[in-house]
């Protein structure tokens, strides 16, 4: 049997959620404003439509009509979270009775059909396998038509849910990034337990770098996400990798740094020293244009 709570632990509990703001949140009278960047809505075509039912397998807010079981109906989300915009249900679909408002022209090119034929494994596998992270750079800038292409590859990266919320920043001036880079080493020195294993190393690293966080680099990009959930590291680290592939086709090195990412999640204010996004994450078929 389990062990009964005394009772100082249930007074503790019940203070802690007396004067804590509540976990839950108040809906319908309170809705949820949907993140900036989030898409439009969708568009629901009945006339189009055949009742094949595909759209039932894909998605909780299709449903059969209660009047006519050969009637499909798209329930509209009151909450704009409610419906994350994927674009499952536009894919099954075989009649395009579904769409984006707004979604503009199909993503098409000779041979997307047939991506095998585009590149062939070995090619593809060969350039995973020479992949390095770098951690010497030229002091060149690089020309903004290139980082326009690494931007380009970072677009086209899958996303949970497709919602492609995440925001793309690119920082070439050195004074900033010195100032970035000082400030994640205050803030990684500042933790008992990455202080113990940096307490040496960052030093050594502020007397060999001008820039000791990001090893001197001409340029930094960062990812960053407005949702909280975990699955939005796992997209930042693929858009990252997407990135890094297509910068080495073009000749470039990167490297993945690890303690800029450590440091703002010890101290999210660190985020506030990123002026506004270079370019977002594009939805579906967008392209932001590239302003530096």
């Amino acid at each position: 049997m389990p062990k009964r709570r005394r009772l100082p632990a249930l007074i503790k509990d019940m203070g802690f959620c007396l004067f804590k703001k509540p976990f839950t949140r108040e809906y319908p009278a309170v809705k949820v404003q949907a993140p900036e960047g989030y898409r439009g809505r969708h568009i629901f075509n009945p006339e189009k439509c055949i009742s094949c039912g595909t759209c039932l397998t894909v998605c909780r807010l299709f449903s059969r009509s209660k009047e006519s079981e050969d009637k499909i109906i798209f329930n509209i989300p009151q909450n704009p979270l409610d419906c994350n915009l994927c674009g499952q249900c536009i894919a099954a679909c075989p009649e395009d009775a579904i769409l984006y408002e707004g979604i503009g022209d199909a993503e098409a090119f000779e041979g997307v059909e047939h991506p095998e034929e585009i590149a062939d494994y070995n090619t593809v596998y060969n350039l995973m396998r020479a992949n390095r992270s770098t951690r010497s750079y030229k002091k060149d800038k690089v020309p903004i038509e290139l980082l326009k292409k690494v931007f380009a590859a970072m677009e086209m990266a899958p996303t949970g849910g497709n919602m492609r919320l995440e925001k793309f920043y690119l920082i070439s001036n050195q004074e900033k990034l010195s100032a970035f880079s000082e400030a994640i080493i205050e803030e990684l020195l500042k933790d008992p337990m990455m202080g113990e294993r940096y307490g040496k190393l960052l030093p050594l690293m502020r007397k060999r770098y001008k820039i000791p966080v990001f090893l001197d680099a001409p340029h930094v990009i960062f990812v960053t996400s407005p949702m909280k959930f975990s699955s939005m590291d796992n997209n930042i680290g693929i858009i990252i990798t997407y990135g890094r592939l297509a910068a080495q086709a073009l000749g470039l090195a990167t490297c993945w740094n690890g303690l800029s990412q450590a440091a703002m999640r010890m101290n999210p204010t660190i985020h506030q020293m990123i002026a506004k996004p270079i370019i977002p994450a594009a939805p579906l078929n967008a392209r932001p244009q590239l302003t530096i």
